[in-house]
């Protein structure tokens, strides 16, 4: 009935008929969602925010997992940092360096540089659980031929084309002649787990 409702544009009725169903089955996610998606429709994104942030605080576990997916789709698609900051905090899949990356960026493409700063600034406080084995394997390879550098993005010798690129990489592990990065070159793109539909193209 909600659905249909809604569909109507009688939001008012939808929301009444999702709260009965909420009621119903509290512990049903589709409800809340339904509301959710209802006060979205309704141009209420703010207040569905809320909502789901709410009830994801106050649920346990796996039958709250689309739950949080829409709630992290909604903070992304309303471009609110801080709203997706705190949805990836109650997704336990997600670390917090991951959290503090995907917010910052968010609140950078929002063109709010202070929040990103802020954001960011989470994942410089803590180092990741797996840096001392990655530190180890990039010492291991520099020291396991020769002519092999790593070329961070400051470093004069970085390629200039590279830097023209919306997400250049930090780091450039570099075997050989470093002056030719500055060349004109081919670059083949590929998958290792391709699609089937991708095998067929």
């Amino acid at each position: 009935e909600g659905r249909v409702r809604r569909s109507r544009g009688e939001y008012d009725e939808a929301l009444a008929s999702f709260a009965r169903a909420e009621k119903l089955a509290p512990d049903w996610d589709e409800a809340v969602i339904a509301i959710a998606e209802t006060l979205v429709a309704g141009g209420q994104a703010q207040r569905a925010s809320a909502l789901l942030l709410g009830y994801l605080g106050t649920s346990q576990g796996a039958r709250s997992a689309r739950a949080r997916g829409v709630s992290i789709d909604l903070a992304r698609h309303m471009g609110d940092a801080e709203a997706l900051d705190r949805a990836l905090a109650l997704d336990p899949r997600t670390t917090p360096a991951a959290r503090a990356q995907a917010a910052g960026q968010l609140a950078l493409d929002a063109d709010e540089p202070i929040l990103a700063a802020r954001m960011l600034a989470q994942a410089l406080d803590s180092e990741p659980a797996e840096l001392p084995q990655r530190l180890r394997a990039a010492h291991d390879w520099l020291a396991g031929g020769e002519a092999r550098r790593v070329l961070s993005i400051g470093d004069e010798d970085y390629p200039a084309l590279l830097l023209q690129t919306p997400d250049p990489p930090l780091l450039l592990y570099v075997q050989g002649r470093v002056e030719l990065l500055g060349r004109r070159s081919l670059a083949i793109v590929g998958s290792r787990n391709a699609s089937a539909q991708g095998v067929d193209n």
